[in-house]
């Protein structure tokens, strides 16, 4: 999972990135290089390690769907959590 900052409402810079996970994810932590902003829109992307077990951005290539369209989701940092979109909020 990597983390992206807003570019004009498209995912931009990478700011973080998840430990490599295999099958099912639950609840996980991922660290930032940058403080989120509350009331600032964030990407959650998911990516497929190239089998070396190290991210590199450009190695490693986004999961896509059954439609080729990548899969990630906006959150909306709040402070002390973020909104999905969905009305939950993650501490």
């Amino acid at each position: 999972i990597v983390i992206r900052e807003d570019n004009g409402g498209i995912p931009g810079e990478i700011i973080g990135t998840s430990k490599l996970f295999e099958g099912r994810v639950e609840k996980t932590r991922i660290d930032v290089s940058k403080q989120l902003e509350p009331d600032h829109v964030y990407y959650a992307e998911l990516v497929k390690d190239n089998g070396d077990a190290q991210f590199d951005s450009d190695k490693d290539q986004p999961v896509l769907d059954q439609n080729t369209s990548i899969v990630l989701m906006s959150f909306l940092a709040k402070a002390g959590g973020v909104s999905t979109g969905a009305s939950n909020e993650i501490p």
